[in-house]
C-alpha cells in the first residue's frame, strides 16, 4: 500500500478552570511512520486537510496546537532559513503609542540568544536595540516571538522606518541572514502636553491675552478648534469655540520638543469671567493624520475685573 498514509494522532487534553469555566486546549501532534509517503503530493493534500479539520473541530489556534509549525516541518520547510515572519507595530500604522515596544515573530524557533534590531527615525538616526544596553529583550516559551521594551519611549509624532534584524540563530545554531526592510515604517502619535498660557488657575488675566497649547511631537499646517466654557456675571454662561478663519488667528510654530499652538481671539475676553473646561480638536500631524483630542475639564482662569 504505497500511497497509504500511516499516522498517529496524539491529542493531549489540558483542562484549566478559570472563573467557573472549563477550557480544553488540544495540542495536536502528527507523526508519520513512512518518510517517503510525505513527499507525495496526495499525502501533503491529505495532511493539510486533516490538520485543518482538527483545528476547526477542536477550536485550536496556531499558538495552542502548533499545527502551523508541524505542517511546515512535515512538508519539508524545516530546512528553511530563519527569518522574520511579522513585526508589530505593523508597517504603515499611524497614531501609535510611543511606549517603545516592538514585537518580532520569526518563521521558526530560535536558540534563545539575542541579536540586534535597528530602526531609523525621521532624521535617519539609527536606533539600535541590544539587550541589556538600551532595551530588554525576551522570548516566548517557543522562542519564536521576540519582545523588545526600550529603556526610553519613541519620540512623539515621529516617523520610524527601515528596520534591520540580525545576529539571531535558529534552534540548531544556524545564523540567520540579515533581515533588511527599507519600506517598513510607522508613525507615533502627537499629543497635547497641556495649556501653557493662561496658566491654570490664574486670575486677573488680561482681556487681550492669547491661549497657548504645547504639543509633544509636531503638527502639520492644518488648524483645528479650541473651545472654552465661560461663566460671567454680565454675559451669563456659554461656550466659545475658536476657529481660524472665523473668530481668531491660530499660529502653529515648532520648538525642540514639539509644536506650539497660539490662539489670538479677534474679540477680547469678557471681563471678570471664569473660563474653564478647555477642549482642543481637529489638528493634524505632518503626515495628515488627525492627532488625539485634548480635553482638560479642570482647567480654568479668571479675567481681570475692569473698574467702571
Amino acid at each position: 500500500m504505497t500511497d497509504l498514509i500511516y499516522c498517529v494522532i496524539i491529542v493531549a487534553y489540558d483542562t484549566m478552570f478559570l472563573i467557573a469555566h472549563a477550557r480544553i486546549i488540544f495540542r495536536v501532534k502528527v507523526i508519520f511512520l513512512e518518510e517517503n509517503v510525505k513527499k507525495t503530493i496526495i499525502s501533503r493534500i491529505m495532511l493539510m486537510a486533516m490538520a485543518a479539520s482538527l483545528a476547526g473541530l477542536f477550536g485550536c489556534d496556531e499558538e495552542k496546537s502548533d499545527i502551523s509549525g508541524i505542517l511546515m516541518a512535515l512538508l519539508g520547510s524545516a530546512n528553511q532559513e530563519l527569518t522574520v515572519r511579522s513585526i508589530s507595530p505593523k508597517s504603515g500604522a499611524t497614531g501609535l503609542s510611543n511606549n517603545g515596544l516592538i514585537v518580532i515573530t520569526f518563521n521558526r524557533p530560535t536558540d534563545g540568544t539575542f541579536g540586534t534590531v535597528a530602526i531609523h527615525n525621521t532624521w535617519e538616526t539609527p536606533l539600535t536595540y541590544q539587550d541589556g544596553v538600551n532595551c530588554t529583550m525576551s522570548f516566548n516559551p517557543r522562542k519564536n516571538i521576540l519582545t523588545i521594551v526600550g529603556e526610553t519611549d519613541f519620540y512623539c509624532g515621529m516617523l520610524y522606518q527601515h528596520i534591520t534584524v540580525s545576529g539571531f540563530s535558529d534552534a540548531d545554531g544556524n545564523p540567520m541572514v540579515v533581515y533588511d526592510d527599507p519600506s517598513y515604517n510607522f508613525i507615533t502619535w502627537t499629543i497635547a502636553s497641556g495649556v501653557a498660557w493662561p496658566v491654570d488657575g490664574d486670575t486677573d488675566v488680561d482681556l487681550s491675552a492669547f491661549i497657548q497649547i504645547d504639543y509633544q511631537g509636531y503638527l502639520g499646517p492644518d488648524k483645528g478648534t479650541v473651545s472654552l466654557d465661560y461663566v460671567s456675571p454680565t454675559a451669563g454662561s456659554g461656550t466659545v469655540t475658536y476657529t481660524d478663519p472665523g473668530n481668531c488667528a491660530i499660529v502653529i510654530s515648532d520648538s525642540v520638543m514639539g509644536s506650539i499652538v497660539k490662539v489670538y481671539p479677534t474679540d477680547p475676553f469678557i471681563e471678570d469671567t471664569i473660563y474653564s473646561n478647555i477642549s482642543v480638536s481637529g489638528f493634524r500631524d505632518p503626515y495628515g493624520d488627525v492627532v488625539m483630542d485634548y480635553t482638560n475639564a479642570g482647567y480654568d482662569f479668571t479675567t481681570v475685573d475692569v473698574p467702571d
